[in-house]
């Protein structure tokens, strides 16, 4: 029997669609593949990796079980955060060490994947816009990680605790995005039981007026931080806070480099925060050749080294909440609110990394939201040669600028010299500059709602 015109144009697209079906099968496979393999590869590294940070939480955990001191500065490496993060890591101390060292492996894992989640639906807004000529999404991913890709990798690296308190911070800023200011504050209030550089969140909170959050984070952090106390209670020296604030807190001073004996040290080419790499630029040094090597500018004295290193921070702040002023987001569209709360949030990471007594290189992985806020809005929004430029430059200063690039001895040297201090500081720059613009419509909508690329 004849076949039909009718026919032949319903069974067209049904012949077409056969060869697309098994292409995108075939993709899946293939990612799954590639998926299997890295995880694969990144637990059989974890396992060859001889030194790490996770010894160090371990170590506090085991500690905490037996109700001994958990705080000592005797150790290579002390255990320095409260009392409640060592609870978080009893588990694991529980298990062998093959096992413990997997299953952080794949914990990490799961974490980061987590965070690009989040991150990927906060940035829905911008890659809903149905602009011509818009990049095609891989582009922006590829943008990102050129950029962010090295301070995540450092994590893997240094098997460190850093994707715990980034999801938790990133939860916060999801949270204010959908207007859920309890939850935030208790996302907010978990990561400063863990590590107490969240606590910017409730600066961040008072000068928003949010002050069910307020509440909330206050509420979190002292009721988890006083958890450990009834669980596993110390068993000679009191309250487990008593210890952590007599050992570690006091000898943190406002405008100094962490310096404490057996556990920070004020000279410390891993310590990237402002007043870290302020003490190593202002402050001669005798060389050895191996630990201390001079990167001076200039010497400075104690005062003018502390007022200096106060005046720093407090810009820092001021340049926080002056993006984040509360009347910016007054009448704003949920797109538009949605993409500025994820820059409010960038600036807060980017804040929270170079006022911490210590940061390290991991600590640097929140470095992603600040990147792809300003990589989302060069490429689909309103760009300028100001933002570019420090795209460029966070580039520069952080990828560019690994030992893996420069070599050992000229990478270590460009790391005393502060150059992931400098990556923060431009993404810091470019969140604001763009937050400050834009300050009624971060997307670059103009007075007729339309989006301008």
């Amino acid at each position: 029997m004849a076949t039909t015109e009718n026919e032949k144009t319903e069974s067209t697209p049904e012949d077409e669609q056969e060869p697309a079906d098994g292409l995108d099968r075939h993709v899946r496979i293939g990612l799954f593949v590639l998926l299997f393999a890295g995880l694969a590869a990144g637990v059989i590294q974890a396992n060859r990796k001889k030194g790490s940070e996770l010894k160090v939480y371990l170590t506090g955990a085991a500690r905490m079980m037996k109700g001994e001191n958990i705080y000592r500065k005797t150790d290579a490496h002390t255990f320095a955060y409260p009392p409640f993060f060592a609870l978080v890591f009893v588990p694991l101390a529980a298990l062998p060490d093959v096992v413990r060292r997997t299953v952080w492996f794949l914990i990490n894992a799961g974490l980061l994947a987590w965070i690009f989640v989040l991150l990927n639906r906060m940035l829905q807004p911008v890659f809903r816009k149905d602009e011509p000529r818009c990049p095609p999404r891989w582009l922006f991913w590829i943008v990102v990680m050129a950029v962010a890709g090295r301070h995540l990798s450092s994590v893997f690296q240094n098997q460190s605790h850093d994707f715990i308190i980034f999801l938790v911070s990133l939860l916060a800023v999801v949270s204010l995005a959908n207007d859920r200011e309890k939850k935030a504050g208790a996302m907010a209030g978990i990561g400063a039981a863990c590590k107490a550089t969240p606590a910017l969140f409730l600066v961040l909170f008072a000068w928003q007026r949010r002050f069910h959050a307020v509440q909330l984070f206050v509420v979190v952090s002292v009721v988890l931080t006083f958890l450990p106390d009834l669980f596993l209670p110390q068993e000679e020296e009191g309250s487990w806070l008593v210890s952590w604030t007599n050992t570690m807190v006091k000898d943190v001073r406002i405008g100094e480099p962490a310096d404490s004996s057996g556990v920070w040290g004020a000279w410390n080419v891993l310590n990237q925060n402002l007043a870290g790499t302020v003490y190593r630029l202002f402050t001669k040094v005798e060389t050895d050749g191996k630990v201390f090597f001079d990167v001076s500018l200039w010497h400075m004295g104690r005062t003018q080294l502390k007022v200096l290193t106060m005046a720093s921070q407090l810009t820092v702040v001021a340049v926080i909440l002056l993006a984040c002023r509360p009347c910016y987001s007054i009448d704003l569209a949920e797109d538009d609110r949605t993409f500025r709360r994820l820059g409010e949030g960038g600036m807060i990471l980017c804040g929270m990394v170079l006022l911490s007594p210590m940061s390290s290189k991991a600590h640097f992985c929140v470095l992603l939201v600040p990147v792809a806020f300003c990589a989302a809005h060069a490429l689909y929004c309103k760009s300028d040669r100001i933002q570019i430029a420090l795209l460029v430059a966070m580039f520069t200063t952080g990828t560019l600028s690994t030992k893996g690039i420069l070599g050992k001895e000229i990478g270590r040297r460009a790391l005393a010299y502060g150059t992931v201090t400098a990556c923060t500081l431009c993404a810091l720059a470019a969140t604001a500059w763009i937050l400050l613009k834009n300050s009624g419509c971060p997307m670059g909508r103009d007075s007729t709602g339309e989006h301008h690329a």
